[in-house]
């Protein structure tokens, strides 16, 4: 492990925003995240809590080894998702890949230290 994020929270309890939309008032700065503490409880039953992590690389790193963030939400081991399960994006708005309870690692770097292409067409 190389260290923990910074986590931000912005929680919408009724029906979700749409991804376009939510991006588009993200890069106007309306979205208001709020601090998050790890192990905090969240969002509320169909609704849509969006969390937003930072953090730095440590130069030199991913130092011949492929650098993945691993994505622990809350869920119940008993399950292999459905009550908690999410989708992570590049600040960009493209998708990397979606998580669940049996499936929680994200690429982040590859091994020659290039970011993770995009899932966005040009």
């Amino acid at each position: 492990m190389l260290r923990h994020l910074d986590v931000e929270a912005f929680d919408i309890p009724g029906e979700p925003m749409p991804t376009d939309e939510f991006f588009a008032r993200l890069g106007r700065g309306e979205i208001p995240f709020e601090p998050f503490a790890m192990g905090s409880q969240w969002g509320t039953t169909w609704g849509t809590t969006w969390f937003k992590l930072s953090g730095q690389v440590p130069e030199g790193k991913p130092d011949g080894r492929p650098l993945e963030l691993w994505i622990d939400l809350g869920w119940y081991d008993h399950s292999c998702g459905g009550h908690i399960e999410g989708l992570v994006y590049r600040a960009d708005g493209t998708a990397i890949k979606a998580v669940h309870p049996l499936n929680h690692w994200i690429p982040l770097i590859a091994v020659d230290g290039a970011g993770m292409p995009s899932t966005r067409s040009p």
